[in-house]
């Protein structure tokens, strides 16, 4: 095992706490009524008023045992998402079946809403505990369709 030097971060840039922007969220909802399509626009909104949620959200997390460990693993969900074997082995009737349906039926991508995000957001792939919690955020925004009913 080889320690890092303080050379090798040096494009480190700390997160600073982001400040609720409700005028630049007023501004993308108004694009997206104008363009249902243009899901940049959600993400946008989202991001504009999440204020320190994100790190509040994570804090959270980390007080139950199962969020410790799924801090400490990072896996990324998009992958999993993705995946057709994995959404495969989900039987009728449940939360994975409906996915894989909502999924095939729309030709929606995990992925694809990634890069959806990732206009509006260039660090979404940074190494960083926060972002990887937002990435999950991101990464269940279908699901929470598939769970409630709402239409894309």
């Amino acid at each position: 095992m080889t320690v890092a030097t303080s050379g090798e971060f040096a494009e480190f840039v700390p997160l600073k706490p982001q400040r609720l922007e409700p005028l630049s969220a007023l501004r993308a909802f108004r694009r997206l009524v104008k363009n249902k399509e243009d899901t940049a626009q959600v993400f946008e909104i989202m991001r504009a008023l999440s204020g320190r949620s994100l790190g509040k959200g994570y804090n959270r997390m980390l007080q139950s045992m199962e969020g410790g460990r799924q801090a400490f693993l990072r896996d990324e969900l998009a992958h999993r998402l993705d995946d057709p074997e994995w959404l495969g082995r989900f039987g009728p009737g449940t939360v994975g079946a409906a996915y894989r349906e909502f999924r095939e039926s729309r030709g929606f991508t995990a992925e694809g809403l990634a890069d959806e995000a990732r206009k509006v957001a260039p660090l979404a792939d940074a190494e960083h505990p926060i972002i990887w919690y937002s990435r999950r955020l991101r990464d269940v925004h279908d699901v929470w369709h598939v769970l409630t009913g709402y239409e894309t």
